[in-house]
C-alpha cells in the first residue's frame, strides 16, 4: 500500500493508525520549486499541478525498494527521450522511457 502525505508530521499518524503502509511519499508547501503542486490559487493563478510531481511519482515507481536497484541509461536516442534499464538484485526487471513533448 502507498500513502500520500502532506508534511512529515502526518507519517507517525498513519503508521500508529494502521495504515501499514510500505512507501511515502512526501511533498511540502506551495512554493518550492520541486513542489508537485500548487492546491490554492497563488499569486494570481489557479490551483496547478506541477510537472516535478509526474516525475517524482515516475521515479518512485520505476525505482521501487529494492535495496539493490540499479539504473542504467540507454544511449543514443533522440534529444527528447530518455530510457533506463532498472535492474533489481543483478536481473533487469523493467524498462522507463520519458519523452519530453
Amino acid at each position: 500500500m502507498r500513502i500520500w502525505l502532506d508534511t512529515l508530521a502526518d507519517r507517525p499518524f498513519a503508521t500508529r493508525n494502521g495504515c501499514n503502509a510500505t512507501r511515502y511519499n512526501v511533498i511540502q508547501d506551495t512554493t518550492f520549486g520541486y513542489t508537485g503542486w500548487v492546491p490554492v490559487p497563488l499569486e494570481g493563478r489557479d490551483p496547478d499541478v506541477h510537472s516535478p510531481l509526474y516525475h517524482q511519482i515516475f521515479a518512485t515507481d520505476v525505482l521501487g525498494h529494492d535495496a539493490e536497484v540499479q539504473a542504467y541509461e540507454i544511449p543514443d536516442l533522440p534529444w527528447n527521450i530518455s530510457a533506463y534499464g532498472i535492474y533489481e538484485s543483478g536481473a533487469l526487471s523493467k524498462n522507463a522511457v520519458a519523452k519530453v513533448l
